[in-house]
This record gives structure tokens, C-alpha cells and sequence, in this order.
């Protein structure tokens, strides 16, 4: 008997230790939360974007997206557009596709490209990336599609020629609008005393010559038409013309000249005709209306030949890599190529010109990188590139740049939960 209650005891403990053991593999296996969150590798990022693409329909456009890591290891995120933000017809792709968030911010480059039907107005396009998790809210880029205001012709090559020379500004599939102002810089060593002629513009004969300006000032010893100049615009080598329409607003859509300028060639050489300013706008009362978007599309004036050929002006763009934000180092990145040969020209000069005036921290004249700092916020702060090749031909871009105090980027996700059941005190559960 004795012997059996041993052997009783015995098989229980046996049992008991099955049980138990069992019992910590399936708890380990199924519900141990430190297992499941240590074999995820958590992290939180934000997207941000360098600002805005303006486009002429059936055109295409660039910007840059930047992965800043706010916390954790991070992995690779792949980014995408939010398709039913685009518009009808448009695509966009991203170089590289997929990046890593680290804490300075890796960047790609979000390209749209948009059909000759998108229609004119205002579309903001969602970027977002998967994983979701750690993201904070999607960034949107504010997607432009603009109507053209460009010299005709775009460029005139006459070998050896001196006297006068005209060009006229036109302005393309702009929704009605009653008021413009056109701003033109140009080498003044080459071209001088511009003289405008608005007879036959899309405003009518109705119409205010509203100001004309010079090098910033009148062009009349009289004062008329006044000189009312664009701050930040207006000065040395620039010309400035603003029409105001006593009329109804022009057509929808409106195509025809804004008006025509000749200019007196002085010297020798190239000149490009920049459109350095343009706004273009209704008027609702006296206080003010609503400002429409162009593209410009510059003009240019040669006496000389590039390398035994006509000339022609570099092509080049830049953009920034960041939303300019107020106290903090904005980079400029700008590509740039001479069109002439032969041989072929190379790009000898990046000149940058900032106004309102902000601190150069770091700049090569001969490489395509700029970084800067503006101290405090501005709208619409003019950032002009001029870009000079070995034959002396150059090419002008501006860009506005909109600098903030303080960029805070809201949005709003599903709510997930990594982990609802088996959660035990003490651990890290993400939400």
C-alpha cells in the first residue's frame, strides 16, 4: 500500500509538471507581449515637402519629400500619392521610391506630370507612406495648373546688329482677369531705354495705365504715368508695367498680348529677357481681388555667335530641399546645362540673388548648391538664380519663396492598436 501511494504521488507530480509546462510554452508562444513587441522594430517619422508645383497643363514638375525620424530604428518607408487627390489623368512617381527617415531628413523626388486637359486651379496632392505606423500625418503638396505669360519671340540672334528691337509679351489660358502687372530684367550693358505700346491688349481700349517703371523710376520726367515700384522687384536693369481695365473682365479663357516692348541694343553680347515678376489678377473693389497663377516663359536677345552657332541660353532649374522655415539653414539645389557647342559649353557661374536679403551660410559659385538663412518670416520672398556658360550666354530663374515662423503639420489617421489582448503592465504597446 505504501508503495503504491508512492507511486500515486509520483505520477500527479509527473502530470503537474506537464501541465505547467505546457502551460508556459503556450503563454510564451501566444500571449508573452514582450515577445511580440521586441520583434517589431517601432519608430516614428513625418513627411514634410519643399513647397509647391506650378504647371502649365500637359507639362510636368518637381519637388522634393523629406522622412525626418522623431524616434526608434527606422526601416525603409515607401512612398506614394493619394490618387483620388490627383488630378483627372495625372501621375507622379518618386526617386528614390523608398527611403529611410533619419533625424536630418532624407529626401526624394516626387515628380507630377498632368494631361493638356487638366483644367486651371488649385489641387492639394496627399504623400503618404507605408508603414503607416509611426506616421503622423500625410503631407500635402499644393499642385498648381497656371495659364503662360511669355515672350514672343523667345529669342532673337542678329550677328553684329545695333538699333532697336521688339518683343511682345503674351499671356495664354488665364481665367478672366482685369489688372496685370509684368515685371522684365534684363543686361543692361546690352539692352536699354525700354519703351511698352499697349495698343490691342486683351484688357481693351478701356484702360489705366496704373505705373511704368525704369531702373525704378519713371520713365517721364513728368511723373506720367507714375512709377509705383514692386518691392523687392523694381530696381537697375528692370522694367515694370501695370494695366489696370476700366471694363468688364477679359474672356474665359483669355489669349492675346499684354503689350509690346522695344528695346535700344547699346552693346555687345547676349542678354536674357527675364520675366523676373508677373501678377495677374481680377479686381473685386478697390481694396484689393484675387491673384491668378502664371508661368513665365523668358525671352532672349544675341549679337554674337556661341562657338560659331546662334546662341542659345543655358537651361537650368533649382528648388529647395526644405519648407523654409525662419532661423533654420535652407539648401538650394539647381541643375544647369549650356546649350551651346562647339565645343560644348560648360556652366561657369551659380549667382544667387535673395531679396528680402538673407544670410549666405554656405555657397559655391561654380556647383549647383546654395544654402542660406532668413532670419524672420516672409511671403513670396523672390529667389533669383542666374546661371552663365563659357560663351558668356546666361539664363535667369526665379522662384518665390514663402518663409514661416513655425511649421506645424496636423492631420488625422485611423487609430490602430498593435496589441488589444495579453497586455501586461510595464511594457511598450504602440497606438
Amino acid at each position: 500500500m505504501r508503495r503504491s501511494r508512492i507511486s500515486t504521488r509520483s505520477k500527479s507530480r509527473s502530470l503537474l509538471l506537464v501541465i505547467l509546462t505546457l502551460t508556459l510554452n503556450l503563454s510564451a508562444g501566444l500571449f508573452n507581449p514582450l515577445a511580440v513587441v521586441h520583434a517589431q522594430t517601432a519608430f516614428d517619422y513625418s513627411l514634410s515637402n519643399a513647397g509647391g508645383i506650378t504647371l502649365l497643363p500637359g507639362r510636368s514638375g518637381s519637388t522634393n519629400v523629406t522622412a525626418t525620424l522623431l524616434a526608434g530604428t527606422p526601416s525603409n518607408v515607401t512612398l506614394s500619392c493619394v490618387d483620388v487627390t490627383l488630378p483627372l489623368g495625372a501621375s507622379c512617381s518618386f526617386s528614390p521610391k523608398s527611403i529611410i527617415p533619419n533625424v536630418t531628413g532624407n529626401s526624394s523626388i516626387l515628380t507630377i506630370v498632368i494631361p493638356a486637359s487638366t483644367p486651371y486651379g488649385s489641387h492639394n496632392v496627399s504623400i503618404t507612406a507605408i508603414p503607416l505606423e509611426g506616421l503622423l500625418s500625410p503631407t500635402n503638396v499644393t499642385l498648381t495648373v497656371a495659364a503662360k505669360v511669355a515672350m514672343n519671340p523667345t529669342g532673337r540672334s542678329l550677328l553684329g546688329y545695333r538699333g532697336p528691337v521688339s518683343y511682345q509679351v503674351n499671356i495664354t489660358g488665364v481665367p478672366p482677369f482685369s489688372v496685370f502687372t509684368v515685371a522684365l530684367h534684363y543686361n543692361s550693358r546690352i539692352l536699354r531705354n525700354p519703351v511698352v505700346e499697349y495698343g490691342g491688349n486683351v484688357l481693351g481700349t478701356d484702360t489705366q495705365i496704373l505705373s511704368e517703371c525704369v531702373n525704378g523710376v519713371s520713365i517721364n520726367p513728368d511723373n506720367n504715368p507714375p512709377c509705383v515700384p514692386v518691392s523687392g522687384v523694381d530696381g537697375n536693369g528692370v522694367a515694370s508695367f501695370s494695366l489696370l481695365s476700366s471694363e468688364n473682365s477679359t474672356g474665359n479663357p483669355t489669349n492675346g498680348k499684354l503689350f509690346n516692348v522695344t528695346f535700344d541694343v547699346v552693346g555687345t553680347g547676349f542678354s536674357s529677357i527675364h520675366i523676373l515678376y508677373q501678377q495677374i489678377g481680377t479686381v473685386t473693389n478697390s481694396l484689393g481681388g484675387i491673384q491668378l497663377a502664371a508661368v513665365p516663359i523668358d525671352g532672349y536677345f544675341a549679337n554674337v555667335n556661341c562657338g560659331g552657332n546662334p546662341c542659345l541660353p543655358p537651361a537650368a532649374s533649382f528648388r529647395p530641399l526644405t519648407r523654409a522655415v525662419a532661423g533654420r539653414p535652407l539648401t538650394f539645389v539647381a541643375t544647369a546645362v549650356s546649350q551651346n557647342c562647339c565645343p560644348k559649353g560648360n556652366i561657369t557661374l551659380y549667382q544667387w540673388t535673395l531679396i528680402p536679403p538673407a544670410t549666405i551660410t554656405f555657397i559655391k559659385s561654380k556647383n549647383s548648391n546654395a544654402t542660406v538663412s532668413y532670419g524672420q518670416a516672409y511671403v513670396d520672398a523672390p529667389v533669383t538664380l542666374l546661371v552663365n556658360d563659357t560663351y558668356g550666354a546666361t539664363v535667369e530663374v526665379t522662384n518665390f519663396i514663402t518663409v514661416i515662423r513655425i511649421w506645424v503639420d496636423l492631420g488625422l489617421l485611423p487609430l490602430t492598436i498593435r496589441q488589444v489582448i495579453a497586455v501586461v503592465p510595464v511594457t511598450v504597446n504602440s497606438i
